[in-house]
């Protein structure tokens, strides 16, 4: 079983934010083509298209970071289309731990290829750190306050 702690740091719009950014851009991209078959000028044409094409491109963006029995782990997804990156704990030196005042806690690795800083809320503390025990030798976990 794969244990797993997701970072608050993700990107993850409000199903509202997303709802309301594809019917916008929906909008946007119709007033286009409207101009556009009524033979309109073309800056009339073109910027209603190309706003409301990135309003619904962005409206499916979604990223999110965690922490797993396997590694660091981000996944990145548009419109259900996702890609995984994994930086095994393997290829991870040792970790620094930051407690921010008990406001947040940052989690950095240094690992041989390029690894993601992770942010955690204070709630997560002890998962994170049980976590990191669990999958890292305890002399590679550097806690600072």
């Amino acid at each position: 079983m794969t244990q797993s702690v997701e970072a608050s740091a993700g990107t993850k719009l409000p199903l509202w934010v997303k709802l309301t950014g594809s019917a916008m851009g929906i909008l946007f991209t119709g007033f286009g083509m409207s101009r556009f078959l009524s033979a309109g000028p073309m800056r009339e044409v073109f910027i209603p298209i190309v706003t409301g094409a990135i309003m619904i491109y962005v409206s499916g963006y979604e990223r999110r970071l965690f922490l797993n029995t396997e590694g660091f782990c981000r996944e990145t997804s548009f419109w259900g289309q996702s890609k995984r990156d994994f930086v095994s704990w393997d290829d991870v030196a040792d970790v620094r731990v930051i407690l921010n005042k008990g406001k947040k806690i940052y989690v950095l690795p240094h690992a041989v290829r390029e690894a993601w800083p992770l942010t955690f809320s204070i709630e997560q503390k002890d998962e994170v750190l049980c976590l990191l025990k669990e999958c890292i030798a305890e002399e590679d976990i550097k806690i600072e306050q």
